[in-house]
Order: C-alpha cells, then sequence, then structure tokens
C-alpha cells in the first residue's frame, strides 16, 4: 500500500513529494509483480498432493487452506468443516487453487 505520511511527523515535512501518479504506479507495478509471483508459486504445487483444511462451502465447491497457506477449491465434494483431506492441485483460477480429493 502507498505510504501516507503522518501530521507533524518528519515524513510530513520531507521534500521532494513523489507524485502521486508515480505512487499510483509503483503500486500497480508491485500488485502485479505480486499476482505473478502467486501464479508463479501455484503452477509449481501442481503435481504435489497438499494437506488441506476444509473451512467453508462456496457454491458447488469446498474451500480450504493447505499447509503451505495456498487457498485450495475441490468441487462437489460433501466435506466438512474442520475436515483434513489431501488434495491434488489441478488449476489455478484467481487467487485460489483448484483441484481434487485424493482417496
Amino acid at each position: 500500500f502507498p505510504f501516507s505520511p503522518r501530521k507533524n511527523t518528519s515524513a510530513s515535512v520531507m521534500q521532494p513529494k513523489v507524485p502521486h501518479s508515480v505512487i499510483t504506479d509503483r503500486v500497480a507495478a508491485l500488485q502485479k509483480l505480486s499476482m505473478l509471483k502467486k501464479e508463479d508459486y501455484a503452477l509449481k504445487q501442481f503435481n504435489k498432493i497438499l494437506d488441506v483444511v476444509i473451512e467453508e462451502r462456496q457454491g458447488a465447491y469446498m474451500c480450504g487452506t493447505a499447509s503451505n497457506y495456498m487457498k485450495i477449491r475441490v468441487p462437489g465434494q460433501n466435506l466438512h468443516r474442520g475436515t483434513l483431506v489431501f488434495i491434488r492441485p489441478a488449476g489455478f483460477e484467481g487467487t485460489a487453487l483448484k483441484g481434487f480429493v485424493i482417496t
């Protein structure tokens, strides 16, 4: 997130000030880099089996968090909240892996 100086601090009077347009461009570049790195990391999970704690249902998916902190969704499974399952990732969409339960 962009830096915001607080009133009556040294930072609030420092010069020169970075233009707002430069701040906005830098934030956008860092957000893009962050997403690319997250996607790259997610793709490296594809041939692994992840242990996942199921947390909630979202429509037709059960969602949880893997031990590597990645969010993962599995379609149409009848799983209960708090259940530990083993999942093989097979896709990445948005900010979450998609996969299927290994039985």
